[in-house]
């Protein structure tokens, strides 16, 4: 790491300039502290999932993420792919920080049916990404942008456009990010379907669009009881359940919501049948900044989720330690009733299996008493 000065008077700026030499599995794989079976950066500062999408074009699931090789420092979209959820490679920075700010989170989908016009001139085998980021810390403040991919989510375009929302739609407060976007089937629409956002970071907001690119506001959220519904990165999607379909609103892993997605003559409408519910598993200790993939690449529609695994032990408190933050492995996210409450269900995705060898130990009708202690 170079460390560049220039002074002039009593007026000085400065860079910094880090060089990093590529390693190869096997030494990463040795290092200490290294975890062996959740993703982490070669090098620097990673968090939040951005961007978890399945391109059925070369048929890779890919990962972005909050990413600086200078921790803490500025903010870009870091990328790893994989063609299995289990063994992930890293990719270079997919969309870098720019003049109108550093890149916060947000998601990324399949423009399958072209509605943004962004990929009129595709050639055969070639991607339809779409990428939702939120600049942040420029001189507009939080706003939402788009890129797009032609080639299977390694490069990105920035929308010449951009911001696609900007600041008059941040009529909630300075918090406005973390945009999640899917598309809603509606056989009324001429296109079978719409585009909806969530976006948060204060407020939960729901935004539609035909194109990806205009987008009108349709609701503030609000919690069953008619209280306003503040997170940060949020995650709306449907569950089945043993009532049928409903739909979970997912708060940075920390707590959840659930209540039902609905059309009604003024719009979209998400219609909270809960409160707040404490995530087993949330707290900003533990896993946060949930985000579930836009598609699911088996077919089998599973809501499959990756949190950011917070790490205490940053470069600076570890000193031979050169990364920081972990990905949790791909879970199955679903809901069950239990006693009449709601809970959140999570399960490792079947491809994990893959690390699986031999059987170590195995029984059958065994009966254990607290006596007995540890079982394993």
């Amino acid at each position: 790491t170079i460390t560049i000065m220039a002074t002039k008077g009593d007026v000085s700026m400065g860079t910094v300039i880090t060089a990093n030499r590529k390693s190869d599995g096997a030494y990463m794989a040795a290092e200490p502290y290294r975890p062996q079976f959740h993703y982490t950066a070669e090098n620097g500062c990673l968090d939040d999932p951005n961007g978890l999408v399945y391109d059925p074009s070369n048929g890779t699931w890919h990962m972005y993420y909050q990413f600086n090789l200078v921790y803490p420092g500025f903010y870009n979209w870091g990328h790893a792919q994989s063609t299995d959820l289990v063994n992930w490679k890293e990719l270079p920075v997919a969309i870098p920080a720019d003049e109108i700010g550093i890149i916060f989170s947000g998601s990324a989908v399949v423009d399958d049916k072209n509605t943004s016009g962004f990929f009129n001139d595709n050639k055969p085998g070639e991607s339809k990404l779409v990428a939702f980021y939120t600049y942040h810390g420029g001189p507009r403040g939080q706003v939402i942008a788009i890129a797009y991919s032609k080639d299977h989510g390694v490069t990105w375009t920035k929308y010449d456009g951009n911001p696609v929302i900007d600041e008059s739609h941040r009529i909630y407060g300075a918090d406005f990010r973390d945009p999640k976007v899917w598309w809603q089937e509606d056989p009324d629409e001429p296109a079978g379907g719409i585009w909806l956002m969530v976006v948060a970071g204060g407020r939960g907001q729901i935004f539609s669009s035909h194109d990806l690119i205009d987008w009108k506001f349709e609701q503030a959220l609000t919690f069953a009881d008619g209280s306003e519904l503040h997170s940060e990165c949020p995650a709306l999607f449907p569950v089945n359940t043993d009532e049928g379909e409903k739909w979970l609103y997912v708060a940075s892993s920390d707590w959840y919501c659930v209540g039902d997605l609905v059309k009604e003559e003024g719009g979209w409408r998400f219609v909270a049948e809960t409160g707040r519910i404490e995530s087993a598993n949330g707290g900003a200790s533990k896993m946060y900044a949930g985000q579930h993939y836009y598609n699911d690449g088996s077919g089998q529609n599973r809501k499959l989720m990756v949190h950011w695994l917070q790490d205490y032990s940053a470069p600076g408190t570890l000193t031979d330690k050169r990364w920081n933050g972990v990905q949790s492995i791909p879970r199955v996210t679903g809901l069950k009733k239990i006693d009449g409450t709601w809970h959140m269900t999570a399960y490792p995705a079947k491809e994990i299996e893959s690390y699986r060898s031999d059987v170590i130990y195995e029984t059958e009708n065994l009966t254990v008493s607290a006596e007995d202690g540890n079982i394993l």
